[in-house]
């Protein structure tokens, strides 16, 4: 059986008798009175990895951006969503809206729609907030960070952005030995500008770095004034010690051992894709990284393919385009993975592809 389902990227699992050091899964006692020690420490090292000055831990990017957009919303501030922003950040928005700000959508990875939908709220934009993604997995996009940061700096706007794909994967000074980036810090690393000045990143680690944990990291004063404001922090129970645990485990091994694990993610993620070519396969996806969709198709021969491929027990994920109208394969890809494995997945997804679809094509390229 060939899993391309999970999001493990790295391959962390974090096995039960590797996590040594608690004595309960909780204190019993909210955040907002008081955290474990090793809390703190796991908030700044990650934090310091992401390019920010400080951070604070959750138990997941719902309880965050709830807080955050939440108490953002008075006097009703203007929050703009990006088109392709995550579930997550929508349900946030929907909140926020409740409680009195006024949401608008920007046009998907457009800096320029933003400029423009900014210079028409006119002294609004001084407190407007700009909620994206830092790597959209539906276009196979990264951000394009420099010119956001630019705009949203020349009205005083705020830019909270989603970095969970990103985080463990892309870094700073990405070449040819080093497609992703060295150092797995995520988006701002690759900024050309001052990242932290006017940006939040809210982030999972359940990701790369396999761990059901979350992070709010930014400027020192912007997340002393989460810490104090959060309601969630008050009434939700703070994360487990066993995940927060695991995370400092997985920022060390990153430490030590990360780049040498995205050689061989990138690695991987190359033979997948030579592989799909050599079958006839168009993918969508105009990068490396390790989220590799087909281009939209018809929803039923999406679901053929899907079930022809799950009858030769090769898992795929069947889902709606977060960019487009249609139906997508996608195929995620880790460390994990045997490249033998993939170029026969690659093989079977060929045949299915000449069996139940007609004429897909792939979609324009964003590099």
């Amino acid at each position: 059986m060939l899993d391309l389902t999970s999001a493990l990227y790295l391959g962390f699992r974090h096995p039960a008798g590797l996590l040594t050091g608690w004595e309960s899964l909780t204190t019993g006692v909210p955040a907002a009175l008081a955290e474990a020690p090793v809390v703190g420490t796991v908030a700044s090292s990650l934090a310091q990895l992401q390019g920010c000055a400080d951070g604070v831990l959750a138990p997941s990017t719902l309880h965050l951006m709830w807080d955050l957009l939440g108490g953002l919303a008075g006097d009703g501030r203007a929050l703009i969503l990006d088109a392709g922003a995550y579930a997550i950040a929508q349900w946030a928005a929907d909140y926020a809206r409740a409680k009195g700000a006024t949401v608008h959508t920007a046009p998907h990875f457009e800096p320029d729609a933003l400029a423009r939908m900014l210079r028409q709220l006119g002294p609004r934009a001084q407190q407007a907030v700009v909620v994206l993604d830092g790597y959209c997995t539906g276009c196979g996009r990264v951000l394009p960070l420099d010119p956001y940061q630019q705009i949203a700096r020349s009205y005083g706007a705020l830019l909270v952005i989603d970095d969970t794909q990103a985080l463990g994967v892309l870094g700073h000074t990405p070449d040819a030995a080093a497609p992703y980036g060295r150092g797995g810090g995520g988006i701002l690393q690759r900024s050309s500008l001052d990242a932290r000045a006017g940006v939040v990143l809210i982030t999972s680690l359940a990701k790369a770095f396999g761990v059901p944990v979350a992070s709010l990291s930014g400027e020192r004063q912007v997340v002393q004034a989460f810490r104090q404001q959060s309601e969630t922090r008050v009434h939700c129970s703070p994360p487990a010690i066993a995940s927060v645990l695991a995370a400092k485990a997985a920022l060390a091994v990153n430490t030590t051992q990360g780049d040498e694990l995205r050689a061989r993610l990138a690695t991987n993620v190359t033979t997948f894709r030579t592989a799909m070519r050599s079958a006839g396969v168009p993918l969508q996806t105009p990068t490396l990284f390790p989220v590799q969709s087909t281009p939209v198709m018809d929803a039923g021969q999406a679901s053929h393919v899907h079930a022809y491929l799950a009858a030769h027990d090769i898992h795929v994920v069947r889902q709606r385009s977060r960019c487009g109208d249609g139906v997508q394969l996608t195929f995620l890809i880790s460390t994990s993975h045997r490249p033998a494995a993939l170029v026969r997945a690659a093989r079977r997804v060929g045949t299915a592809h000449r069996l139940f679809t007609r004429g897909m094509k792939p979609a324009g390229s964003h590099l």
